[in-house]
């Protein structure tokens, strides 16, 4: 009987302990990513490319503010950066007459200090004006609302025709999900964290098809309310092609054994 144990004691040795039965939760689809987006100007809606449920591009333009006013005013601001450029350099040179004339003694102090003034207020003239191109320009590209990642039109609140003020708080005028990856959400107890590995291995069943997923992330705080669960989420590519809801429920399972 002695070497009977013995003999099982170092048959579990060289073959390590058994992997933990892995952990199955259920839980629900989110997006990994949601933005409400909106203007940071003021206008008048053009036109919406956005369409709910559509898939876009980093990138791709979801509204388009009515753009002539803001054309007129770039138009502008670079016409005055021109003449203040212009106004600068013909400073420059008046600074430098005077300082020719001050040291051959022909100007007095007090000219050449104007001259002196009159560049520094043509330099400040010409930095403003270039400031003001640039606000001109963010303007303009302000009035075109792209699509900050790649993913799904959630909702459209815009119209053409709509009037945007954006002056206090920008208006939500389109809703952006991130599809790929998309997340799973699940909560863990208390016992069922203790029992967790460091770095676990995860799988996400979506319409009968177990998926690996890329990242498993549990919050360090149990969730307010005094349940004790632990929010868990898990990150995975879902299949080209396929659209996946937040809120449809799916099975995580968590461990070696997945």
């Amino acid at each position: 009987m002695k070497g009977t144990a013995i003999a099982v004691t170092l048959l579990v040795l060289a073959l390590g302990a058994p992997a933990l039965p892995a952990l199955e939760l259920d839980g629900t689809l989110d997006w990994s990513r949601r933005v409400e987006l909106g203007t940071l100007v003021s206008g008048v809606v053009r036109e919406v490319p956005a369409r709910s449920g559509a898939a876009v591009r980093r990138g791709d333009p979801l509204l388009q503010l009515d753009d002539r006013g803001f054309d007129a005013r770039l138009a502008q601001a670079r016409a005055a950066v021109a003449l203040a450029e212009a106004r600068l350099a013909e400073a420059g040179r008046e600074r430098e007459r005077a300082r020719e004339l001050y040291d051959r003694t022909v100007l007095s102090d007090h000219e050449l200090q104007l001259a002196e003034i009159g560049l520094t207020e043509a330099r400040l003239a010409a930095e403003q004006a270039r400031s003001e191109a640039v606000q001109a320009g963010l303007d303009l590209e302000h009035s075109l609302l792209r699509a900050p990642f790649d993913g799904r039109v959630v909702a459209v609140y815009a119209q053409p025709g709509q009037a945007v003020v954006s002056d206090l708080e920008p208006a939500v005028l389109v809703v952006l999900g991130a599809d790929r990856p998309m997340l799973a959400r699940a909560e863990l107890s208390a016992a069922q964290l203790k029992a967790l590995p460091d770095s676990p291995r995860a799988q996400v069943s979506v319409a009968g098809r177990w998926l690996e997923a890329e990242a498993v992330q549990v919050d360090l705080e149990p969730r307010p309310g005094g349940s004790g669960a632990y929010p868990l989420r898990v990150l995975f590519q879902p299949p080209q092609n396929q659209l996946l809801r937040p809120g449809l429920p799916v099975r995580i399972r968590i461990g070696e054994g997945s």
